[in-house]
């Protein structure tokens, strides 16, 4: 060091402050700054902020390839219904048979079943017929028409309550009908003039004309079996 010339002069020490006033001084320059600093940043978010409100997002990457797949994907056609279902087919009704009736057999009807006559009962069954239908008996008749007026059914005879030696004693007339009974076939063999014996259910009272004017009525018989008289 060198010495100091007499001739120059002794700088003068420029005087400190204090400590205390150099930290406020330096924290109120730095507090400027910060302010500043703040300051600009808020202006520059409000100036970004408004930039980015105003301008429609950038779609990235990503979202374009979702989006391009979602509008090139095939849209699945609907699978085809059928306009109509398949009708069920109605099954068809099997039908009932109808049950063939039985026919029962022949039987012959047993005199036993029908009651001997004497010569008031028939005379009671000729006068008022109707009072006795359904009497079943044995009587004997000579057979006077049996032809095509009567039909092959229905012979009319006179009738005795038992065997008579000749015809003419055949006093009371009579109607006697197969159908119902033993049946047309079972008079097929008889004809005009025939004593007959026959086991006959009384049927109700009989009305027709006569070939020489007027009407007659007469008692009827259901035929139930019938023979030829020798």
């Amino acid at each position: 060091m060198k010495p100091l010339s007499p001739h120059t002069p002794t700088p003068t020490p420029t005087p400190q402050k204090p400590w205390y006033r150099r930290w406020w001084a330096f924290a109120l320059a730095i507090a400027v700054v910060m302010g500043a600093a703040i300051g600009a940043l808020n202006a520059s978010g409000e100036e970004t902020a408004s930039t980015t409100t105003g301008q429609s997002p950038v779609p990235t990457r990503s979202a374009e390839r979702a989006e391009a797949e979602t509008s090139t994907s095939p849209t699945p056609e609907p699978s085809p219904t059928s306009s109509s279902a398949t009708p069920t087919p109605t099954p068809t009704p099997t039908p009932t048979p109808t049950p063939t009736p039985t026919e029962e057999p022949d039987i012959p009807a047993d005199p036993a079943d029908y009651e001997k006559l004497g010569t008031r009962d028939l005379a009671l069954i000729t006068k008022n017929p109707d009072s006795h239908v359904g009497r079943q008996v044995q009587i004997y008749a000579n057979i006077t028409q049996f032809d095509a007026a009567t039909g092959d059914c229905i012979f009319r005879g006179n009738t005795a309550y038992t065997n008579m030696a000749d015809s003419w004693d055949y006093e009371h007339n009579s109607m006697f009908m197969g159908e119902g009974g033993a049946g047309c076939e079972a008079l097929s063999d008889f004809v005009a003039d025939d004593e007959v014996f026959v086991l006959a259910t009384v049927g109700p009272s009989y009305s027709y004309d006569t070939q020489i004017g007027g009407s007659t009525t007469v008692p009827t018989y259901l035929v139930d079996g019938v023979e030829l008289v020798q």
